[in-house]
């Protein structure tokens, strides 16, 4: 398949009818850390993600959500 060249980034419905949106944050010991958003439809997914990119071009942190109490 073609790249959009949109930059848009990876958008696409999942198998449960959700639509999932990603993006790169950084990079951990050559793998590269994904940010996964999900919506009920394609245009909140991308909202969200828009935010997301707005907030790393602002240099603020798209952070995990797992938190760990190690």
């Amino acid at each position: 398949m073609a790249k959009r060249g949109n930059g848009e980034g990876s958008i696409f419905k999942r198998h449960d009818g959700r639509w999932s949106a990603s993006l790169t944050v950084g990079q951990s010991g050559g793998r590269r850390l994904r940010k996964s958003f999900y919506g009920k439809t394609r245009r909140e997914a991308a909202a969200k993600l828009a935010e997301a990119r707005h907030a790393q071009v602002r240099g603020m942190p798209v952070g995990d959500d797992r938190l760990t109490t190690g």
